[in-house]
């Protein structure tokens, strides 16, 4: 229950735990959901396991998505004040046509 609630809480807490927690499908879970890269901290078998790296994938790329997003907000607020390189100028195009 502590192993489980601290890779909840923190995915990367998996890295410190031993292997039978490790082998723990819901705590693999519970890690991976909070935290997509832990996946190379469960064990062998459950790196195989359909659920747990579909977990992991979603994870990592709703992370991904997120950062995308932010990245593409801040250089929309630097290009309206002037100071962006024409590149983010066709990041923006593309967003606005739906090309990302």
């Amino acid at each position: 229950a502590v192993a489980f609630e601290a890779v909840r809480q923190d995915g990367d807490a998996l890295r410190w735990a031993g292997a039978v927690i490790k082998a723990d499908k819901d705590v693999a879970l519970a890690a991976v959901r909070k935290e997509g890269r832990t996946l190379e901290f469960v064990a062998e078998a459950l790196q195989a396991d359909r659920e747990v790296v579909l977990a992991a994938v979603d994870q990592a790329q709703a992370r991904a998505q997120a950062t995308f997003r932010s990245t593409l907000a801040l250089i929309a607020r630097a290009g309206a004040t002037g100071t962006v390189l024409s590149a983010s100028a066709t990041l923006r195009a593309h967003l606005r046509q739906g090309l990302l």
